[in-house]
């Protein structure tokens, strides 16, 4: 005659039985959270383009995110101290195969040469040379100190193209912030913020 085993106040069949019933009762929940999911659209509200994710699980993004802009070593600044007997004259240039992107300018007035009643200004443009430059910007400092430009979400000076400055009457040091991108990034008719201009060596 077998003799049953006991565990407290079951025995070894009711032990698998309850084994058995539990398994049957929380495994398949368990799978269940695991595979389950809910499809989400990443899409653009002005075009209804959706994001895509690529054969290595990335989904691609262009434009401001919450993180890094740029890797460190893309960072950018430029400096050039400018007088009025320099006319019109390259401030920035992308590196070679490279193009720019613009976040700040940063304008430092140290002489007002003109008379008062004379108009005193800085003008900042994008392009092969001033005369077919698209313009950034025009500063009239209202007197010795520093004048911030924001460029936000950024200017961007194609590969090829430099970014120019002219300053009248007034004797400047222009510097400025941002970061390089490849040249694809910026096409070569990209747009700056403001409309534009046949060049500066008209205003007076």
């Amino acid at each position: 005659m077998i003799k049953q085993r006991y565990w407290g106040p079951f025995t070894g069949n009711h032990l698998t039985i309850i084994f058995v019933a539990a398994m049957a009762v929380f495994l398949p929940g368990t799978l269940w959270a695991v595979d389950a999911f809910t499809n989400v659209a990443i899409i653009d509200p002005l075009t209804g383009t959706k994001a895509s994710i690529n054969s290595a699980r990335r989904l691609g993004v262009f434009g401001g995110v919450t993180a890094t802009e740029t890797a460190p070593a893309n960072f950018y600044r430029f400096l050039r101290e400018l007088i009025p007997a320099d006319l019109c004259v390259v401030v920035a240039t992308p590196p070679k195969t490279k193009a720019l992107i613009l976040k700040t300018i940063v304008v430092n007035t140290n002489n007002m040469t003109a008379p008062p009643a004379h108009n005193k200004y800085l003008g900042i443009l994008v392009g092969t040379n001033c005369s077919n430059g698209r313009i950034v910007a025009f500063v009239n400092p209202p007197g010795i100190g520093l004048t911030v430009i924001p460029l936000d979400p950024g200017v961007g000076v194609p590969a090829g193209q430099s970014l120019w400055a002219q300053a009248v009457g007034i004797s400047v040091d222009v510097s400025g912030t941002g970061y390089t991108v490849s040249a694809a990034t910026v096409p070569a008719s990209a747009a700056v913020s403001g409309p534009q201009t046949p060049g500066l060596g008209g205003r007076s």
